[in-house]
């Protein structure tokens, strides 16, 4: 049987190096603060990080981010976004009970944690070598529940300012989960990276 999965997301913390920094007039680090203070009262299995951590994507930053999370029992897994600069976060995110790993085992279930940021762009891509190492990894699951997290939308949300940042190649994406061929084992590859 299925146990069930509690796992919180949380998107777009738009930290930045020192308490002072705001974004659009909001202060992020109080509003990540007052965010937290609710999540400790869940007992979640896991947390999800997906991107745009960072609006100053700096050490320090990064450092700020593993010190407001550094309390937490359950793995808190994190993938950039458009915003974050992954040489900056592994140093930083790469200790308990943060995770940078991109195939995610919780129980019964499975997460498979994408990077869709793309060099020096806004908008989002997925690799071909993301998208083989999905689709293979897809093809060993069998019925086993299975989540899939990226930073960017895959699909028009009706907001201007989100859709032109979203993901610009989406059929890519769903064309590995619509494959017929899903089901096929084929050899089982680890990801082409942990960012």
């Amino acid at each position: 049987m299925n146990e069930p999965l509690y796992l919180i997301q949380l998107s777009d913390l738009h930290l930045f190096a020192t308490d002072e920094g705001r974004l659009l007039g909001l202060p992020t680090a109080q509003s990540l603060a007052a965010v937290l203070e609710a999540v400790r009262r869940h007992s979640p299995n896991a947390l999800l990080l997906t991107g745009d951590l960072a609006q100053e994507p700096v050490p320090a930053t990064y450092e700020r981010l593993a010190t407001a999370f550094g309390d937490f029992t359950c793995p808190v897994y994190w993938i950039p976004g458009n915003h974050d600069e992954p040489r900056a976060m592994v140093p930083a995110l790469e200790r308990p009970p943060l995770r940078g790993d991109r195939h995610v085992n919780l129980g019964t279930w499975q997460g498979l944690l994408l990077s869709s940021q793309a060099d020096g762009k806004v908008h989002g891509e997925l690799s071909p070598e993301t998208l083989s190492w999905l689709d293979a990894t897809l093809s060993h699951t069998g019925d086993r529940p299975t989540f899939i997290a990226l930073h960017h939308p895959p699909f028009e949300t009706g907001t201007p300012w989100l859709d032109s940042s979203r993901l610009q190649n989406p059929e890519h994406l769903f064309a590995v989960l619509d494959s017929p061929s899903a089901g096929e084992a084929r050899p089982l590859r680890p990801h082409p990276s942990r960012i």
